[in-house]
């Protein structure tokens, strides 16, 4: 029996050394205490090794990150008591994301504390109330006496602790300066549009759409970190084969599950982000994306964007860990070609809407969704072929489209700001 427990923690040891940056970056977004008092710099890794029950706190938490959490315990302790007190203005919906979890955490006891027992705790400053669910929860006292001795000696007339210990709207992600990051594209075509069938081999002076856009992001971040991702019907066959002619590495996987495809990928290529492109978006700003990814990295953002440029100019990021969750829990994975619906969801993500502070947009589209767009593009590109084959800037982009609008026809300033649909774009917590 000595020999299987030594074994045990012996393999707990090394399990802990595999924790990274990442990790711990997750870990200090919340407060974590057990009968060794609270985790802090100071703790060392093997805090987690002295006890199986932990009293789990914060406000205001993300539920990304309270799933990333569970992960963590789930790999590094063998069995584990969890009690989760959280103050959320979201509660019934972090409720129901802890219903759904019981499958996937067989090794974790988590216990969430009703939201009116937290509340009345905290507003009267006492663990009385705390103790009696912890009873409620452990009839036969297993676990019980070292969740009371936790509340007794470091909680009782200062719960106050529970949420005031760590501000977590300002993690110094600076604590973190080696996290492994690595930004990648993903270039998505098909070939089977619907409103512009094979638009992606469409050609704008001798040259298809894609291979001028994956041309394009390549000169910028590099061909080994701009990739093509495509379906497996048999029509995207000759896209894949003149991609693959131009050095640019493919990925095929599922026709409607997106996220699928992009985890496929980011794990392949290693990529910790991801700016998601379109076939028909030849007009990218791509300065714009080394400011989103400055913001990303800065904030700890899992989603970031912009909306306020040309139609057609904006871009996207976000994080592995945001397109995982989604995987796991969205209700229908057919329906993930429509990414950012999922990821609008500021309960859910930690997510910024960036703003560039640039001149009211001209009402018009640079996205190749129609055969008009295809027509004004190729009169587009045969007036200034030398400054789109360029790295051109926003300002210059700007003034080249307005010296040419007579060429577009006119989208209305809203375009694309539709009303989410609630069920195709839900997660499996969500009702």
């Amino acid at each position: 029996m000595e020999d299987t427990l030594h074994g045990k923690k012996s393999d707990q040891l090394k399990i802990l050394e595999m924790l990274d940056d990442k990790d711990l970056n997750t870990i200090y977004k919340f407060n974590i205490i057990n009968q060794n008092g609270f985790f802090n710099e100071n703790s060392g890794k093997t805090f987690f090794l002295k006890s199986n029950n932990f009293i789990i706190s914060s406000n205001q938490p993300y539920i990304k990150d309270i799933w990333n959490l569970l992960k963590i315990f789930k790999k590094i302790c063998f069995r584990a008591n969890l009690f989760f007190c959280i103050n959320s203005n979201n509660f019934s919906l972090i409720k129901n994301f802890f219903l759904k979890l019981e499958s996937k955490f067989p090794n974790l006891k988590i216990i969430l504390i009703p939201e009116n027992i937290v509340k009345k705790s905290l507003h009267e400053n006492n663990t009385l109330h705390l103790e009696r669910v912890i009873y409620k929860f452990d009839p036969e006292k297993k676990f019980s006496y070292d969740f009371i001795y936790i509340l007794k000696k470091y909680l009782r007339n200062k719960l106050f602790l529970l949420t005031n210990l760590v501000n977590y709207k300002e993690i110094n992600n600076n604590k973190f300066k080696n996290q492994s990051r690595n930004l990648g594209v993903i270039v998505h075509a098909r070939m089977s549009s619907t409103r512009l069938p094979g638009k992606a081999m469409l050609e704008i002076n001798g040259e298809p759409v894609v291979y001028k856009i994956l041309k394009r992001f390549s000169d910028y971040f590099g061909i080994e970190k701009t990739v093509l991702s495509t379906s497996t019907n048999l029509k995207d066959d000759i896209l894949t084969s003149y991609i693959k002619s131009k050095g640019f590495e493919v990925f095929r996987g599922d026709e409607e599950n997106l996220a699928r495809r992009m985890i496929d990928v980011c794990l392949k290529k290693k990529f910790t982000h991801v700016v998601r492109v379109t076939g028909d978006d030849l007009f990218r700003d791509l300065q714009s994306i080394d400011n989103l990814y400055k913001n990303m990295i800065k904030y700890d953002l899992d989603y970031i964007y912009s909306d306020d440029l040309i139609l057609g100019c904006n871009s996207e990021i976000f994080n592995l860990e945001s397109l995982l969750f989604i995987d796991d829990f969205c209700n229908h994975p057919e329906q993930t070609n429509a990414l950012s619906w999922f990821l609008d969801r500021k309960e859910i993500f930690k997510i910024l809407e960036f703003n560039h502070n640039v001149s009211i947009r001209p009402c018009v589209s640079l996205m190749l969704d129609e055969k008009g767009d295809y027509i004004s593009f190729l009169k587009l590109w045969k007036n200034n072929e030398d400054f789109l084959s360029s790295n051109w800037k926003y300002k210059n982009l700007l003034k080249k489209i307005n010296q040419n609008l007579s060429i577009f026809s006119f989208h209305p300033s809203d375009v694309g700001l539709l009303k989410r649909d609630k069920i195709k774009f839900s997660f499996i917590f969500d009702f």
